[in-house]
Parts: structure tokens; sequence; C-alpha cells
């Protein structure tokens, strides 16, 4: 689970120094409050590439979830088939809610700035969801088909939830 700590925050605190500064970064230097918008943008561009990378391990988890429902119905197990199905469905409306979600943009020279604190708070919510899905993930891979419930997976979808809007509500603060 630490991997997943400092790859958020590497990619949270070094974007700056990989990215190039091009003519407006050099321009923008120059006017008051322009960096402080910029390391925001910035920060914005890394959050979706976590969400993105969220999304992708959840998309894994889809596809565990859809192959033990193709299990069951080549077992005949019809109504265990549509729990999964409803589970599924579940999982990826979530997936689609943490994918699309947009924080809106803010004005150019906007005072509240994030801090180090309020990203630390994110990236204890990133590595909570992380984990989740980690536990998620390991729970469908070492649990049969018979064992594993339909319920079990409903309430790693609630806790995700859960999760995400708690990160969502906080950044939405900023």
């Amino acid at each position: 689970m630490l991997g997943n700590y400092k790859f958020l925050h590497f990619t949270y605190l070094n974007f700056m120094s990989i990215r190039k500064i091009n003519i407006l970064d050099k321009i923008g230097s120059l006017i008051p409050g322009y960096c402080g918008y910029a390391n925001r943008d910035n920060i914005r561009n890394s959050d979706k590439k976590i969400r993105t990378h969220i999304c992708n391990k959840l998309q894994k988890i889809e596809n565990q979830i859809e192959e033990l429902k193709r299990l069951h119905i080549f077992q005949n197990n019809i109504q265990k088939a549509k729990e999964f199905e409803i589970v599924r469905k579940a999982l990826n409306t979530l997936t689609s809610k943490i994918e699309f979600t947009n924080y809106g943009a803010t004005s150019f020279f906007e005072k509240n700035q994030i801090n180090e604190e309020e990203l630390e708070e994110i990236y204890k919510i990133d590595e909570e969801i992380l984990e989740r899905i980690d536990v998620m993930n390991i729970t469908i891979i070492e649990y049969s088909s018979e064992e594993l419930t339909t319920a079990s997976l409903n309430h790693f979808l609630k806790e995700l939830e859960i999760l995400f809007n708690k990160r969502s509500n906080y950044i939405q603060q900023f």
C-alpha cells in the first residue's frame, strides 16, 4: 500500500518538474498569483491521472465479476449470474462517476490556494480508496465462485462510493 502512496505523492509534487516551461509560464511568472494558479492546474491534471489509475483498477475488477457471472451462467445458476450482473453494473456506474467527475474551473486570481496539509488529506483518501480496491480484488481472487457473495461485493462498493464522495466534497471546498 505504501507504494501507491509514494506514486500519488510523486505525481502531485513532481508534476511541475516533469513539464517543460513554456513562454506563457515565463510571462505568467511575472504576474502575481499566476504561479499558484499554474500549480493548481497541475494538481488538477495529476488528480485526473490518479482517478484514471483508480478507474483502470476498477475496470479489472469489473472484468473479473463479468467472468464470475459467465461461470454461473455456464453452471446454469441464472439467479446467481443475475446477482453478479447487478454488482457489475453498480461497479461500472461508480467507475464512470469517478472517471468523469468534473471539479470545475477556478478563477485565475483565486485567493484560496491548496496547501500541503490539504494535499496530504487528499493523498490519505486516495490511499484509502486504493486499499479498498486492492482488498476487493484479493477477495475476488481468493474466494471461489461459490463462496464469494454479492453482498460482500456490494459492501465494498458502498465503502468506495463513500470514500469517493468524501474526496469529492473535500476537493470542492477549494
